[in-house]
């Protein structure tokens, strides 16, 4: 598309005429339409959108990683009988162990406070609401 072109979107209704400047790239447009409202942003918005939204679905599934670390490390410390191996003696394995534990849980905790501050970044309302007021920004 170039120049001063017209584009046609048929919605439920009926139809809606965009006119685009001659100095909009069309690989810059993009063109959400639903049964009752309609979304116009360009590449930069919609990327920085959903970059938000991915650390929120990263915060949302990051800490179950850790737990399984600190439970199985925390059984490990609970059951194990520690001996000398590898040149090393059982105070060393004990803690290492600990060490591993106290890592573990200290990044479950952080793991945690991310989650609690992006969760609401893991929802797809987040997307659309943001798209709405940078487009009502733009206008």
């Amino acid at each position: 598309m170039t120049g001063n072109d017209d584009v046609d979107v048929i919605s439920g209704g009926g139809s809606t005429d965009i006119s685009l400047d001659s100095n909009i790239d069309e690989d810059s447009i993009h063109v959400t339409a639903g049964s009752d409202e309609m979304l116009i942003t360009d590449k930069s918005t919609l990327e920085l959108v959903l970059r938000k939204y991915k650390e929120g679905i990263e915060a949302k599934t990051e800490w179950s990683g850790y737990a399984g670390i600190s439970i199985t490390v925390l059984s490990i410390l609970l059951v194990a009988d520690f001996e000398q191996s590898f040149g090393l003696n059982e105070s060393f394995w004990l803690a290492l162990y600990a060490f591993l534990l106290m890592y573990s849980l200290y990044r479950l905790f952080r793991s945690g406070i991310s989650w609690f501050r992006n969760k609401e970044k893991a929802d797809i309302e987040f997307v659309i609401s943001k798209l709405k007021r940078q487009g009502s920004e733009k206008q």
